[in-house]
């Protein structure tokens, strides 16, 4: 086996070799990516803390309203009971009563919001919640299928790795040096295929001269334009 043929052999493993380590890179990526379980669990986490805020807020308010009902409570006895008899004492009752109202009014409407901000969270959660379930669902059966597909081309990987290392034995060091040079510069493919005598690297047609001395296979020849070693089948 001429050396060019062992070299395009041994390209054709490592090309193989490349894409299996890309989708293992691609697979190994998607089973270290849970972003998408990571990003409900951050939302339900924030509509939780302020679910936890309004709940606070809302046994505050409930608080000040039983406060409201027993200030309120308390002067209506002194305006009803007949023990206030001053009439200026009485009048000063009634401004309280008439602010504490006003202040009673104020915090149940703040109370009602903060109900319906509850109410809200709490519907948000539970679809939050059900999205999660049915993502962690969606993500264990993936992992199973990713895991099986990384054990199938780490397999693969290991077997075209010793592919490439049985090949390389029967090339030349001084040619199996120039070829990885020019797969480092040439994209990976250091050698380009002749068909129809164009060079399949670069679609440039070869000068007759050149086309011949591919096709004797005395040596290696190297493309004009794109400098790849040359190939015929």
């Amino acid at each position: 086996m001429t050396a060019i043929k062992s070299l395009y052999e041994l390209q054709e493993v490592d090309l193989r070799l490349a894409a299996v380590e890309k989708s293992l890179v691609d697979v190994r990526a998607k089973l270290a990516d849970n972003s998408a379980v990571n990003a409900v669990k951050a939302r339900l986490a924030r509509v939780q803390e302020a679910l936890d805020a309004s709940s606070v807020q809302r046994r505050t308010l409930e608080r000040e309203a039983e406060d409201f009902r027993e200030k309120l409570k308390r002067m209506d006895a002194k305006l009803y009971s007949g023990t206030v008899t001053n009439p200026r004492e009485s009048e000063a009752i009634q401004k309280e009563k008439v602010f504490t109202l006003g202040q009673q009014q104020e915090n149940d409407n703040r109370l009602l919001e903060v109900m319906v901000a509850i109410e809200e969270a709490q519907a948000n959660k539970g679809k939050l919640t059900e999205e999660l379930v049915r993502l962690q669902t969606e993500r264990e059966a993936s992992i199973v299928d990713l895991k099986a597909e990384e054990e199938e081309l780490a397999r693969e990987a290991a077997e075209l790795t010793q592919e490439r290392a049985e090949k390389s034995e029967d090339i030349p060091p001084v040619e199996m040096a120039r070829y990885e040079s020019l797969r480092k510069s040439r994209g990976g493919q250091a050698i380009a295929k002749v068909v129809g005598g164009v060079c399949q690297g670069c679609r440039v047609a070869l000068p007759s001269g050149e086309l011949q001395r591919v096709k004797s296979g005395q040596g290696t020849v190297q493309c004009n334009s794109c400098r790849r070693l040359l190939f015929v089948a």
